[in-house]
């Protein structure tokens, strides 16, 4: 996954909007980047990464949402977070483990920035979305 996709301390006090976009531009380059496919021995992430296409292409709609909205995807994207958190426990330690401990320490520092802004839903959707992102470059780097 790119580094491009990181939040980069903008927090949340950019406006709705661009907020909106981010997620929308980040759910596209994450769908995007996916692999095409995985060995048939790997059935379990091979539904992971059917569910994690169709979960980006809807959140790649973000410009569209409301706030009602961004709540029902904030309650998806916890799904997907304890998939790729499951999906990342089992790559084992060494860098795999370190990379997804550095995921959780960009998470917390980003709902922190969302807690102290008042940033609302997408602010936690995008650090949600993020969280994924990079969990994601985890399980799939494995393979």
């Amino acid at each position: 996954m790119s580094g491009s996709q990181k939040n980069k301390s903008k927090g949340c006090s950019e406006p709705e909007a661009a907020i909106k976009r981010r997620i929308a531009k980040r759910a596209a380059t994450l769908g995007a980047e996916l692999p095409s496919e995985l060995p048939s021995a790997e059935q379990k992430l091979a539904n992971l990464l059917s569910a994690t296409r169709v979960l980006m292409a809807e959140c790649a709609l973000a410009n569209s949402w409301d706030k009602a909205e961004a709540a029902s995807y904030a309650g998806a994207l916890d799904f997907a977070e304890v998939a790729f958190e499951l999906a990342t426990s089992a790559a084992g330690t060494g860098a795999a483990e370190t990379k997804a401990s550095e995921c959780g320490s960009a998470k917390r520092v980003c709902n922190e920035e969302c807690h102290a802004t008042g940033g609302g839903y997408f602010c936690f959707v995008d650090c949600r979305l993020e969280y994924i992102t990079c969990l994601a470059s985890v399980v799939w780097s494995r393979q």
